[in-house]
């Protein structure tokens, strides 16, 4: 690998690390403009869907599938991710942005279990103990005196990270070999459907009035969703994959300085303290996913 090639890809990843890090503190943002989590999923999801559609087009990435069940694949995977994102907003309701991306980081745990369910991978020591310090890193955060966690958020958040595990163990099983870009064409589009319904049958689906909220929606859909994909996948394409999940630990560290600096809300130090248990426990895991394969 050319050190441009390392040096390039190190900054695609970082780059959607900053997208994707942005998500939570975008949603309360819009909480606060009192739009709710399924409006705000539906454009978000909406624009994503068009631009990548676009994409496709000028890219001639063929949209139409001869075998029939990719059509099928695609809508469950659609609605399992819809449902996930909508957790995940519904819990910065209850609890801070860094605080929530801290505890979602439990995902290896929920991953490790459905893959050797359901995709015969092997559980190595090293995400055994990688496991154990992201519970235990969790537990710090959780439990840290003067943290005052609301547990219906937490709850939100775990139930999103394992549905989260269960996209990711889905399209492993099924839609991996489809093209990036049309994969997210559809999910998009399955994922604005869902959230469209989910709001309308609430009585909760608003048009913004507000500019401001216009423009967190922009934002979520181009920079963290669009940008944020399309710089992972190029980044993963010039970086192994040890080397691309190591540089994606910084999501949770801009997330934690993008709530300070933009809400004004941090963790305590014990709270750090566990955050930091966590990030070195997904380095473990992932030197033993690495050694599995």
């Amino acid at each position: 690998m050319e050190i441009s090639d390392l040096k390039k890809g190190i900054l695609f990843v970082v780059i959607s690390s900053l997208g994707f890090s942005i998500i939570p503190i975008l949603a309360t943002l819009g909480f606060s403009a009192d739009i709710t989590a399924g409006a705000m999923l539906f454009y978000r999801f909406l624009i994503a869907a068009c631009l990548f559609f676009v994409y496709c087009i000028v890219k001639r990435q063929p949209l139409i599938f001869q075998e029939k069940k990719n059509y099928g694949y695609l809508t469950i995977a659609g609605i399992i991710y819809a449902t996930q994102c909508t957790l995940y907003f519904s819990a910065f309701h209850y609890i801070s942005a860094a605080v929530g991306e801290v505890i979602f980081y439990i995902y290896p745990v929920f991953v490790a279990i459905l893959s050797a369910i359901f995709l015969k991978e092997q559980i190595t020591k090293f995400k055994v103990v990688g496991i154990a310090a992201a519970l235990a890193g969790i537990g710090v955060v959780l439990y840290a005196p003067g943290g005052g966690i609301q547990m219906k958020g937490v709850l939100l958040v775990i139930l999103s990270a394992f549905t989260s595990s269960c996209y990711f163990t889905f399209n492993k099983k099924f839609t991996s070999a489809i093209n990036t870009t049309v994969l997210m064409t559809y999910i998009c589009t399955v994922c604005a459907g869902v959230s469209l319904i989910y709001s309308l049958s609430r009585g909760e689906f608003s048009v913004p009035g507000d500019w401001k909220v216009w423009l967190n929606i922009g934002i979520l859909a181009v920079w963290s969703t669009v940008i944020g994909l399309f710089c992972l996948m190029k980044g993963l394409k010039l970086l192994e994959a040890g080397m691309a999940s190591i540089v994606s630990l910084s999501e949770p560290i801009f997330t934690i300085l993008l709530s300070f600096l933009i809400l004004g809300t941090s963790l305590t130090p014990f709270q750090f303290l566990g955050a930091a248990v966590v990030m070195i426990a997904i380095y473990i895991y992932e030197k033993g996913d690495r050694n599995a394969k």
